[in-house]
């Protein structure tokens, strides 16, 4: 290295000192700012689904209480106790506690399996409409499940 280039190197070097450490200082103030933003974005999605949580909570009791009650209109014998008071209380559900929490997917679901259960109804009895009855029951399980998964996520269980 010639002289010169040494002269200039030894004059620059508090000049790259400042600016090296200028530049970690803003660096480390970029770092900061972020992390907080980040931080603070969590704690809005935090604070959302604690809010909402409540309501989530109703729809998850009253999903699987309809879910319970349509799987008794497919299983106990048309006319028994059982099934009387499932009839009964899948009205209750289907006309208010239920509405007030499901989401479309449910509610067209629920509006299928209310038909099902108007053709039984008329006929005398639910021997003739089994297979509608359970694909109706299946479908609103189905939509049932779906719409936690949109609301909780998705779980997946190890083995």
């Amino acid at each position: 290295m010639n002289p010169e280039t040494a002269t200039l190197l030894k004059d620059l070097a508090p000049v790259g000192t400042l600016l090296l450490s200028s530049l970690t200082a803003i660096g480390g103030g970029v770092w900061i700012v972020v992390t907080y933003m980040r931080a603070q974005r969590e704690l809005v999605a935090t604070r959302v689904f604690e809010s909402r949580k409540p309501f989530l909570e109703l729809r998850l009791k009253l999903y699987s209480e309809a879910a319970q009650v349509a799987g008794k209109l497919v299983s106990e014998t048309y006319g028994s106790s059982e099934w009387n008071k499932a009839i009964f209380r899948f009205w209750e559900l289907y006309w208010s506690e239920l509405s007030a929490v499901e989401d479309a997917n449910v509610e067209a679901a629920m509006v299928a399996l209310g038909k099902v259960i108007g053709k039984i109804a008329t006929s005398g009895g639910k021997q003739p409409h089994q297979r509608e009855l359970e694909a109706a029951t299946y479908r609103l399980a189905h939509a049932v499940r779906d719409g936690l998964v949109a609301e909780w996520g998705s779980i997946t269980m190890s083995p």
